[in-house]
């Protein structure tokens, strides 16, 4: 096998670049559509990597073509040029003999030997050498147009950067670094909806939950403002009441006088009991409780003291 002799580095791996991968990748779709596939025999054919392009049926993405053998090629100064490592220098005639013997398969009819090539389809389906389609790296550094040929006098070797073929561009680009990259970042992507959805759905839950929660806390406030609002209200009444009280406390004229306004004293001073005691209004009103009030008077408290009205005043 015969060593490589390009000691140039490999272009540095970037960022990627959807837009870029994205315009190479279409192109080269438009030419071999479909999914690609290794096929061949190789008992007459060198294998080729393949798609099914309508109404063409099997066309190669890459594969090889013969093409005939040229005096004037790198591959027979290659081919001199180990005839004298092994033999030593060779006299003129020897060399164009050994030339022709191998330029030749039947040079009466002239049926060239051919050496096979690395082709791409193009956008017609027709294969297309590769070394036909070479950007010389020179050419790119000069300016060159990059169909420039290898026989132009600016270009003093035949380094190559690129190849004019959007197949073998996408190839080149769809490394496999690039697509572990953007396997990577389809599963970022995957595994953030994910998360973000099972955040969304415990919100959503959450959301349910302080919703029923809010509704049952605006309730409460409604009843508690109802219950302060009544509290007011029987306590304003209250007051009213004990103005009409000599603040001596009653007598037991006053008692007899104002026994209706002191069971309606009793009653009020119970429903403010009630609801401070966290009972809410309507349920202390019909209560056993508020039938003692009304019923018991004297059971009313004046300034604090727990004694019945009738003996505080004796």
């Amino acid at each position: 096998m015969t060593a490589m002799t390009d000691t140039a580095a490999a272009p540095a791996a970037t960022a990627l670049d959807l837009d870029a991968l994205e315009a190479t990748a279409r192109a080269a779709a438009a030419m071999a559509p479909g999914p690609w596939f290794w096929r061949g025999n190789t008992d007459y054919e060198e294998p080729s990597l393949s798609c099914i392009v309508p109404r063409l049926g099997r066309v190669e993405v890459l594969g090889h073509c013969p093409v005939d053998r040229e005096r004037d090629s790198f591959e027979a100064r290659e081919y001199i040029r180990g005839l004298e490592d092994c033999f030593g220098t060779l006299a003129e005639d020897v060399k164009e003999r050994y030339l022709r013997e191998w330029l030749w398969a039947d040079e009466d009819y002239e049926v060239a030997n051919t050496d096979s090539r690395l082709t791409v389809t193009d956008e017609r389906n027709v294969k297309q050498p590769v070394r036909d389609l070479v950007v010389y790296e020179v050419a790119r550094h000069r300016g060159l147009p990059d169909d420039t040929k290898r026989d132009h006098e600016g270009i003093h070797r035949g380094n190559i950067v690129d190849v004019r073929s959007p197949i073998a561009q996408h190839l080149a680009a769809a490394s496999a670094d690039t697509v572990l990259a953007l396997i990577a970042r389809i599963r970022g992507v995957e595994a953030d909806l994910a998360h973000a959805t099972t955040t969304a759905r415990q919100e959503m839950k959450r959301a349910d939950v302080n919703g029923e929660g809010s509704a049952t806390a605006h309730r409460k406030l409604e009843d508690a403002a109802d219950t302060v609002h009544r509290v007011t209200e029987v306590t304003e009444y209250l007051d009213e009441l004990l103005q009409g009280i000599d603040t001596c406390g009653p007598t037991d004229e006053d008692y007899i006088r104002h026994e209706e306004m002191l069971r309606s004293v009793s009653f009020a001073s119970g429903a403010v009991k009630a609801a401070l005691n966290g009972t809410a209004i309507d349920n202390y009103l019909g209560s056993e409780q508020a039938e003692k009030d009304i019923l018991h008077p004297a059971r009313c408290y004046f300034s604090g003291s727990a004694l019945p009205v009738a003996e505080a005043n004796r």
